[in-house]
């Protein structure tokens, strides 16, 4: 069994490092093209391979990196034209520091410390709000769960049991036909939990 619990509470985003000071798009993607042409991928086809840019169109990086060198044409960009190699920048990050942050999920129930590359997180932040009302979602499938007490884990359980042993054979057996795949099928779908067989 298989376990989806919505909660509503509050995100929080706590401040760690000591400076407010904060890294632009501009200056992120010049420590990029700086490291890149250090270990020579100094071409926007090796950044979108080896940097992870590769969800962006090769038109669009190219377009940020011309932002980046305050640049107007495509030419500009490159040492040699013919092979399109990046022209070397040197790396401005011992003037940089980045801000980093924790974040946390608070309920009335619990509390989760948040990794900064959870899905969950809200996108958007601003210096003054530092905490933001949403859901978050946790999906159980075993009785365990990183940051809950077994007790509520515990309670979240039951009452998925509860509902899955009131429910008749014949609507479980009919969920399952009517599912793509047999061996994990919904059975139960409420606004604030959905359980899976």
């Amino acid at each position: 069994m298989k376990v989806k619990q919505t909660f509503l509470g509050t995100f929080h985003r706590t401040h760690l490092s000591g400076t407010e000071q904060r890294i632009s798009l501009v200056d992120l993607m010049r420590e990029v093209q700086a490291v890149a042409t250090q270990h020579y991928g100094r071409s926007p086809a090796l950044l979108r391979q080896s940097f992870g840019f590769d969800f962006l169109p090769q038109p669009v990086l190219i377009s940020v990196l011309k932002l980046a060198n305050a640049v107007a044409t495509v030419g500009e960009l490159y040492e040699v034209q013919s092979s399109q190699l990046l022209h070397r920048i040197s790396s401005n990050l011992t003037e940089q520091q980045a801000s980093t942050y924790s974040y946390q999920f608070i309920t009335a129930e619990f509390t989760l410390n948040l990794t900064p590359d959870d899905p969950q997180l809200p996108a958007t932040w601003s210096e003054d709000n530092l905490s933001q009302d949403r859901i978050y979602e946790i999906y159980l499938d075993n009785p365990h769960y990183p940051g809950l007490s077994n007790d509520l884990v515990n309670q979240i359980w039951q009452q998925a049991n509860q509902q899955w042993l009131a429910m008749p054979a014949t609507e479980i057996i009919h969920k399952n036909l009517q599912s793509i795949d047999s061996t994990c099928f919904r059975i139960i779908k409420e606004p604030t939990a959905e359980i899976w067989l």
